[in-house]
């Protein structure tokens, strides 16, 4: 059995969709990566540090309660990937669980906003 169908979920838009948005009025989708930046976080490499650091740091180094999940780039430089696990002061990486990565994400994101 087929749904009923609606209108587009844009106000005002009187065209009928199972669900959603018409193709008109879909939203784009938001890319927080560069296509450089995609290519080098599907790559092996970058699946091989990440590995490293969450084994080295199985704990959010920034709440220090929940597991980590992510890895982070400290300052934001995608290119620098130095990871010293006994000395956390000489490495551009840290584990981070998905909210405070997201935190810290946004923050970053309304910074750059701000200065351009």
């Amino acid at each position: 059995m087929t749904r009923p169908q609606r209108c587009c979920l844009n106000p005002g838009c009187p065209t009928l969709v199972s669900a959603g948005y018409c193709a008109a009025h879909k939203p784009a989708p938001s890319r927080t990566h560069t296509p450089e930046a995609e290519r080098f976080y599907s790559s092996s490499r970058w699946q091989s540090i990440r590995a490293i650091v969450r084994r080295a740091q199985p704990i959010c180094m920034e709440c220090k309660r929940a597991p980590s999940e992510s890895v982070d780039h400290v300052n934001g430089d995608i290119n620098d990937n130095r990871f010293d696990a006994g000395d956390p002061l000489n490495s551009n990486l840290r584990a981070v669980c998905l909210r405070c990565h997201a935190t810290k994400s946004a923050a970053q994101h309304n910074r750059r906003k701000r200065a351009s």
